[in-house]
């Protein structure tokens, strides 16, 4: 998944600084969301060191899933929900390991910092905000608690991750972009954009085998 988004990225950072439009893709089939696949938001759905996590964390999460698993599979197939749901567990488990991590680093991300940040998208983005938290169906405090994990998350790379990005590694990835799309500025205009992601896409393939370390030597316990 990860991947897949960063692969994405990259090649949107490569489009974006040309000049010619193009086409839009076809949309995606909507996503429907059942009664049954959600969790009570008191229920307490897995504990990490003894920490719980409740379902009130687990339905945001699995709705923004659901979503972005709708763009991996073809218009006649069906979404795979069981593993929408694991997909979905393994992530809030992971980020509560990295929590826990940056409490004990005396890492913390205050309530100004992700006000600060839910201003700026405002700012910014405006109405496709908006748009985007009604297709997730997501309230504001979903998008708050989201900033929060990203914040977290930066703050750890920043203190345990380091990753470089050599300039051979970038014209590589330049060059097989390139291959496969017919309008792409020149290199020199693009370079800094590709260095940024595939730091990026380290940081988090880095950040992954953190979270696998800390599992290890952790009580993780399901309770769906």
């Amino acid at each position: 998944m990860i991947t897949i988004l960063l692969g994405i990225s990259i090649l949107l950072a490569i489009s974006a600084c040309g000049n010619k439009e193009e086409a839009s893709p076809e949309e995606p089939k909507s996503v429907e969301i059942t009664e049954e696949e959600l969790i009570d938001k008191d229920k307490v759905i897995a504990k990490v060191n003894d920490t719980e996590i409740l379902g009130a964390a687990y339905n945001p999460a699995y709705r923004e899933r659901k979503e972005l698993e709708n763009f991996n599979v073809d218009p006649d197939e069906e979404i795979d929900v069981k593993k929408v749901k694991e997909i979905t567990l393994d992530g809030l488990i992971g980020q509560e390991l990295i929590n826990q991590e940056t409490k004990k680093l005396d890492i913390n991300v205050t309530d100004e910092a992700v006000e600060e940040e839910v201003e700026f998208l405002k700012e910014q983005e405006g109405e496709a905000l908006d748009s985007l938290l009604e297709q997730f169906d997501w309230t504001e405090e979903d998008l708050k608690n989201q900033i929060k994990h990203d914040l977290t998350n930066n703050s750890y790379i920043k203190e345990k991750i380091k990753v470089d990005v050599t300039d051979e590694e970038i014209k590589k990835e330049y060059d097989r972009v390139k291959k496969d799309t017919d309008e792409v500025p020149e290199f020199e205009e693009v370079k800094e954009n590709i260095k940024v992601q595939m730091i990026k896409q380290k940081q988090n393939e880095e950040l992954f085998k953190h979270i696998e370390k800390l599992k290890e030597k952790s009580d993780v316990e399901i309770m769906i």
